[in-house]
C-alpha cells in the first residue's frame, strides 16, 4: 500500500482474518482505476496464496467476480448450473456473484 499513488488504508476486524482495503481514488483518472485494479487483484493473489478467501464477509458481488474461479476453479461451472436451474430468467442478483454467461470467467478470458 505505501507504493500505491493514493492514499489507502486497512480498516476491519482482523483478528477473525477480515480485513477491508479502503483506497482514495479518482474515479475519472483511467491510470488510478488501472493502478487500484493491479492492486486489487495482487491483494487477492496474496489472499488466496495464504488458504484465505477473494469474497470476503459480504460475499462476492461484482467486485471480486472475475477472481471467483481463481479461487474455486470448476465448482463455478457447478455455481453456475445450479443458479440456471433455480433462476431460469437470471432474475435473482442478475450480474452478481456468478457470471451468466460461462466464457466471462474462463481461465484466461480476463484482462
Amino acid at each position: 500500500m505505501e507504493q500505491l499513488s493514493f492514499p489507502a488504508t486497512i480498516v476491519g476486524h482482523v483478528g477473525d482474518g477480515n480485513f477491508h482495503v479502503l483506497c482514495v481514488i479518482n474515479a475519472n483518472d483511467p491510470a488510478e482505476l488501472e493502478e487500484v485494479d493491479r492492486f486489487s487483484g495482487q491483494t487477492v493473489k496474496r489472499a488466496l496464496a495464504m488458504s484465505g478467501t477473494c469474497s470476503g464477509e459480504h460475499g462476492i458481488g461484482m467486485g471480486k467476480m472475475k477472481y471467483l474461479r481463481d479461487e474455486h476453479s470448476a465448482a463455478v461451472d457447478v455455481m453456475r448450473t445450479v443458479k440456471k436451474a433455480l433462476d431460469p430468467d437470471n432474475r435473482m442478483n442478475p450480474g452478481k456473484v456468478v457470471n451468466w454467461d460461462d466464457e466471462v470467467d474462463k481461465p484466461g478470458a480476463r484482462s
